[in-house]
């Protein structure tokens, strides 16, 4: 009877984890927007602390500054970028349509040149074109909404804070109720670092892009400097997204230029990438290099985009959850 009873266990232990797994594959990228609002939720949180800490303000009246602060700098930021690079654009697409009527006169001396214009023209492509076009503006107005959506979710975490704590403390045993207080007072310290070390190299990355470019002498190197400070929170495809319109503005200067700039960003990310990236994030978050990039390339398999955005703090969270669950509660390592 005794082994029938542990036999039971033992299964229905192992079908509440395989369950387990399955919901969260399922609902794996719901829980990321989840967990993106939480992250929105602490910086809203740490950024309001250290205000009411400097200013005479109760902590919901600094919350709240900083809400509209980081409305407004947003604001202006998207219309600031918005209109610099619309002008720019303007005068690259008046160059770019130059520079194609050149191409399709040479293209059109030949045989072969014919048929690859031929190609172009064909209205299957332009189909296709249209298709994937169509796409591009769906998804980025699906990631628009998820991130809308983000934003609302830390909001409300961030309003309310200790319900939302209490109310996770009333799912664990009352026994168990001041480690479950520990461990979450490790994360939140945890996922606060992470925060602080991205935005240390965002700053960093925004800054000497922006330096760098004022000195090539590429315009608007203040709108795309922050451009670059945005889309630096993207690991391995946001520095490629910010060089892509600095170069092409810089076409607009002469090609030496646009060189220079590319050899910019690139010299940017390796410093960035080898240097900054381990070392902030070593002593912020105590990760190891290697363990990082693993983590990105399963998320990122398994998640796509989201997977590789959040890889780093999801890591974190892994990490500190071990730490405390694992090696400390069970394997009693207090020094781990």
């Amino acid at each position: 009877m005794e082994f029938a009873r542990r036999s039971l266990i033992a299964v229905a232990v192992g079908t509440a984890i395989v369950l387990l797994v399955l919901a969260v594959v399922v609902t794996a990228r719901a829980l990321i927007v989840v967990f993106a609002g939480i992250l929105f939720a602490i910086l809203l949180l740490a950024l309001g602390d250290g205000l009411a800490r400097k200013a005479p303000l109760s902590k919901q009246a600094a919350l709240w500054t900083v809400v509209a602060c980081l409305a407004a700098g947003i604001g202006l930021a998207g219309w600031f970028l918005a209109a610099e690079l619309a002008t720019q654009f303007e005068g690259l697409g008046t160059k770019v349509t130059e520079f194609w009527s050149k191409v399709e006169e040479f293209l059109s001396r030949y045989g072969w040149g014919r048929e690859i214009l031929k190609l172009l023209s064909d209205g299957a492509a332009s189909e296709k074109k249209a298709d994937i076009l169509g796409r591009l503006v769906g998804g980025t107005l699906a990631t628009l909404s998820t991130l809308v959506i983000a934003l609302f979710i830390g909001l409300y975490l961030a309003a309310a804070p200790a319900r939302y704590r209490a109310g996770l403390l009333e799912l664990v045993p009352a026994t168990a109720r001041k480690r479950a207080k520990e461990v979450i007072d490790a994360l939140d310290h945890t996922l606060r670092g992470w925060l602080v070390g991205t935005l240390i190299n965002m700053t960093a990355v925004g800054v000497a892009t922006t330096i760098g470019l004022w000195a090539i002498g590429v315009p608007h190197a203040l709108a795309l400097g922050l451009l670059a400070f945005l889309l630096e929170f993207i690991p391995y495809f946001g520095p490629i997204l910010s060089a892509v319109p600095a170069v092409l503005i810089a076409m607009t200067v002469g090609p030496a230029e646009a060189g220079y700039t590319l050899l910019l960003y690139f010299a940017v990310q390796q410093l960035e990438g080898y240097l900054l990236v381990p070392y902030v994030y070593q002593r912020s978050v105590h990760l190891a290099p290697a363990l990082t990039i693993a983590a990105q390339l399963v998320l990122g398999t398994l998640l796509g985009a989201p997977g590789i955005i959040f890889a780093t703090p999801l890591t974190a969270v892994a990490v500190v959850l071990t730490q405390e669950l694992y090696v400390k509660s069970i394997l009693g390592n207090k020094a781990a």
